[in-house]
């Protein structure tokens, strides 16, 4: 019998000396009883699992990553699962050169049907060579072939996060003109809309997109009005075409959205404000900033990978010099929550949590070794 995980609040943080006056103390540690699951390497040369993100879709879960053969060399991977405990390969049709040795870091549902995003580096200048997959009636992805310029080139930023929602597929990311977004009808062809430079406000930069409503909401930042760092930022449209900005509440220091997510019947968005991590919320159309927690500063660029939200406890993993880890929200307060390793910034490693259908599924590549973690319920 599977032995139900719990969520046990313990005294035993003793980080007050070692922090600074303006920043949030956690008074208390989560332990999470985390069930480790096991990602079956696919068929073909050996190497070892590298997950990067999962989602529930038509009742499946689906993990996407890579294999990393012992030579550092990956290979696109993706695993389903009916019960987010046993997993199974899911067959891959790779198209081109880059494409076999794709990184799957995005996954989506519409329609009980998932699609990816994946990049490897390489040519001259060593630049991500992004592609797409989607879901074929048999089960198995495909890769969509694209000219590189249309998220490549001379105009290329990044790539970020990929949604499925009632309007069709929508991919968030940013150009030199400003925010972007790739969207498509069935995920077998995107198409570039650059309309942060349509807005007529400099530097607007877009990290994530979910459905609203008939459209889409997607959040990111906006060069400061004082121009010194940012203004966290969102923006809405029904067709992914046409984009009008959200109104938010600007704040003193770099304050930006990076991940957003759907909870108790509003958006909640978290991302950095100031030299911590901080939540918006949003009630009857009106978004305030309220709580905070963590440090941000340092030398690595600070990032959340991820936000689970079950019951009245909000799960975030986060990203900073320190290293990535899990924070726990339960209405008394920020709180560090335990991870069954510890996980380095950086490219090579990841941390995400994703809650839905009452379980939340843990994703952990420490950079030598990768897997899922299911925990049930919260005590």
């Amino acid at each position: 019998m599977r032995r139900p995980a719990a969520f046990v609040l313990v005294g035993a943080v003793l980080l007050a000396a070692a922090c600074s006056a303006d920043e949030p103390v956690p008074e208390r540690t989560v332990r999470v009883g985390w069930e480790a699951a096991t990602l079956p390497v696919p068929a073909g040369d050996p190497g070892r699992a590298a997950p990067r993100d999962a989602v529930l879709c038509g009742g499946t879960w689906y993990v996407a990553g890579a294999v990393i053969a012992p030579d550092g060399a990956p290979r696109p991977a993706v695993w389903r699962s009916a019960d987010a405990a046993a997993w199974a390969e899911v067959p891959l049709a790779p198209l081109t050169y880059y494409g076999r040795q794709n990184i799957l870091y995005t996954i989506g549902c519409r329609d009980g049907r998932v699609a990816a995003v994946g990049a490897k580096s390489g040519g001259v200048h060593g630049n991500p060579r992004i592609a797409t997959w989607y879901q074929r009636d048999d089960g198995s992805l495909v890769e969509v072939q694209a000219q590189f310029t249309l998220y490549g080139g001379e105009n290329a930023v990044g790539v970020s996060r990929l949604a499925g929602g009632p309007a069709g597929w929508l991919i968030s990311g940013n150009r030199v003109g400003g925010a972007a977004a790739w969207i498509s009808a069935d995920a077998t062809e995107f198409t570039l809309v650059e309309f942060g430079q349509r807005l007529g406000v400099p530097n607007t930069s877009a990290t994530d997109g979910i459905p609203g409503g008939a459209g889409w909401f997607v959040v990111g930042g906006v060069l400061a009005r004082t121009g010194i760092g940012r203004d966290a930022a969102a923006w809405t449209s029904a067709d992914g075409r046409e984009w009008t900005a959200v109104p938010f509440p600007a704040e003193e220091g770099d304050d930006a959205l990076l991940r957003v997510v759907q909870v108790n019947g509003g958006l909640l968005a978290v991302g950095v404000r100031g030299d911590s991590f901080g939540v918006w919320r949003e009630r009857g159309g009106t978004w305030s900033a309220t709580d905070r927690f963590g440090a941000t500063r340092g030398n690595i660029a600070a990032g959340v990978g991820g936000v689970a939200a079950l019951g009245d406890t909000l799960l975030v993993a986060t990203e900073a010099e320190a290293g990535r880890g899990l924070w726990a929200g339960d209405g008394t307060g920020w709180h560090h929550a335990t991870i069954p390793r510890n996980v380095p910034a950086g490219g090579d490693a990841a941390l995400t949590v994703v809650g839905a259908g009452g379980i939340t599924l843990l994703v952990l590549d420490d950079g030598r070794s990768g897997g899922v973690w299911r925990a049930s319920g919260v005590k």
